[in-house]
């Protein structure tokens, strides 16, 4: 790529920028800038948010605005400074990847502005008191093994942690049992025992049916004809499905998840979870 008609003389598109006198760029501080812009696009805002104004003729190009001689100069200047210089590379893509987490975690912050009030729906089974500083949002699967390991720290952090309140959002996908679980789970709360169907539940050996269902129900002394007639109820489904599409909405796929005011956290990690929390306190 051309950038300048003569030698040492600057150049028009790149101002700061000089050609050796053959049309090259030569080494500098703005060759390196425009260097990791043209590597990677995608990161030229990240670079240009840095302060790194030189770059705004750059950023502002479309791939498209370059003619067939000046695409051949690009690709040798990226060979020849990923010889003499690799850490190019490297740099752009640590950029490319921090700003690719920056657009995510402002994705995800705006999806749950926009749905907060379906996740902390207050329709939705809780534990905790409701006028805790932190809300704690579990999307769960009474089969998901994920999902009973990190039951006994959720429990302790309710018992033992002031100021905390879990929304549970029944979330079943993972197959029929699942779905049996979440609809006696959803039916047991019009009997004020959901969370007391939750624990057993989740303290007993997974895969539920109906027999295995009908002892636990027994065993609580709740109303079985009454629960199953509530599950049959087409507003349990829906409900559930709801879970589930706000789910997929949020990026979900998998169980457990939570939300922590804007923040999701995927999986069972719960040092990250913790993390979250403390964050949320803190505002």
């Amino acid at each position: 790529m051309t950038c300048g008609s003569a030698v040492g003389e600057p150049n028009d598109r790149c101002p700061d920028a000089r050609n050796d006198g053959d049309g090259h760029l030569t080494d500098g501080p703005r060759r390196r800038r425009l260097l990791l812009a043209v590597l990677f696009p995608a990161v030229t805002p990240a670079l240009c948010a840095a302060g790194l104004y030189g770059l705004t003729p750059v950023v502002e190009a479309k791939a498209e605005s370059f003619d067939a001689g000046e695409r051949t100069e690009i690709v040798r200047i990226l060979r020849d400074a990923l010889k003499t210089d690799p850490t190019i590379l490297q740099e752009a893509l640590e950029t490319y990847a921090t700003d690719a987490r920056q657009r995510r975690a402002q994705a995800m912050r705006q999806a749950i502005a926009t749905r907060r009030d379906m996740i902390f729906s207050k329709n939705d089974p809780s534990a905790g008191p409701p006028d805790a500083p932190v809300t704690v949002v579990e999307f769960f699967d009474t089969n998901c093994g994920y999902c009973r390991q990190v039951e006994p720290m959720l429990s302790s952090w309710l018992r033992n942690g002031p100021g905390l309140r879990i929304i549970y959002k029944d979330m079943p996908i993972l197959g029929p049992s699942s779905s049996l679980g979440s609809r006696a789970l959803l039916a047991a709360q019009r009997q004020g025992a959901y969370q007391r169907l939750r624990d057993a539940m989740m303290h007993s050996p997974p895969n539920l049916n109906e027999a295995s269902l009908q002892t636990i129900v027994s065993d609580l002394g709740l109303d079985w004809n009454r629960l199953q007639a509530d599950m049959a109820d087409p507003t349990i489904q829906q409900r559930l499905d709801d879970n589930v599409r706000l789910g997929q909405d949020l990026g979900i796929s998998g169980t457990p998840a939570f939300v922590v005011g804007d923040r999701l956290v995927l999986g069972s990690d719960m040092a990250q979870l913790q993390a979250a929390i403390m964050e949320s306190r803190r505002r």
